[in-house]
């Protein structure tokens, strides 16, 4: 689609010029980096990211949506990255980490 190469496009241009933040979260879209970019993988436990779902649905978590999380989480283990981080992380370590990357 013309729409997907003008995005493309767009991301190859970040990684030579003006910073672009593309948060994924299906592995299908990593297909759409360009060589170059920067990855950051954050994790959490399945338990904890349930937990803020549930939060956000006011208290309630459908069995559908329970699903679709546990069959998601960790679909990004493993992945060639330039950072990795857990939900503990600390803003200005990993601006001074990606500072010390690049």
């Amino acid at each position: 689609a013309a729409s997907e190469q003008e995005f493309i496009k767009l991301l190859s241009a970040a990684v030579r010029g003006d910073n672009l933040i593309y948060i994924i979260t299906e592995r299908t879209h990593l297909g759409l980096l360009p060589d170059g970019a920067f990855k950051i993988v954050i994790t959490a436990p399945l338990e904890t990211i349930k937990e803020r779902f549930k939060a956000r649905m006011r208290g309630n978590l459908p069995p559908p949506v329970e699903q679709m999380l546990e069959k998601n989480h960790g679909i990004f283990d493993g992945l060639d990255c330039n950072l990795m981080l857990d939900q503990n992380y600390d803003v200005s370590e990993v601006l001074s980490k990606i500072k010390n990357t690049l």
